[in-house]
This record gives structure tokens, C-alpha cells and sequence, in this order.
């Protein structure tokens, strides 16, 4: 199954690259969209989820890694939430 890395810009200027199982990411986020905090939060854990069954289709488990950076991008969107409520987040590369 193809994995896909996505890096991510924060409002707060941080720049962090996030793992992906499935290429089904791309359904969800796209390049050079700036989304607000709370919506990149919801899509980006409906992609991740989605990632997650892909793997689970194909081999009969769901995958922790998908799940590991759910929880990377929660810390991230819990540290803004409060300082950058109306921030955006860009996808700036997929690989």
C-alpha cells in the first residue's frame, strides 16, 4: 500500500512533516489550502481514519501508525487552539 509523508505549516510557524498509510489522503487535503485550525483538525483525523481502514481492508488490522500521528497533530492543535484560534495550516508538500 503506498504511503504518503505530508508536511504541514502551523500558525505558529512550525513546519512538521506527518505520515500517512494511504494515498486516500489526498481525497481529504490538498496542496497550498490554507484551512482554518479546527477544520485541518477534523479532515486531517477523517483522512487519517480512512488511511487506517484502507490498511485494515487489506490486511485485517488497523494501523498505528496513522493513529500515532493523530495523536502528534492533536498535541499540536491542544497547544494552538488557545493562541492561534483562528490561525491556518497549510499542506505545503506531499511525498
Amino acid at each position: 500500500m503506498p504511503a504518503v509523508n505530508f508536511t504541514v505549516n502551523w500558525p505558529d510557524g512550525e513546519i512538521v512533516s506527518y505520515y500517512s498509510p494511504s494515498t486516500v489522503i489526498h481525497n481529504y487535503l490538498s496542496l497550498g489550502i490554507e484551512y482554518d485550525l479546527s477544520k485541518f483538525k477534523l479532515t486531517v483525523d477523517q483522512a487519517l481514519d480512512a488511511a487506517s481502514e484502507r490498511v485494515k481492508s487489506t490486511y485485517g488490522f488497523y494501523c498505528s501508525a496513522a493513529s500515532d500521528e493523530k495523536s502528534k497533530i492533536e498535541r499540536k492543535y491542544n497547544q494552538l487552539i488557545n493562541t492561534h484560534k483562528n490561525g491556518k495550516v497549510c499542506v505545503t508538500v506531499f511525498n
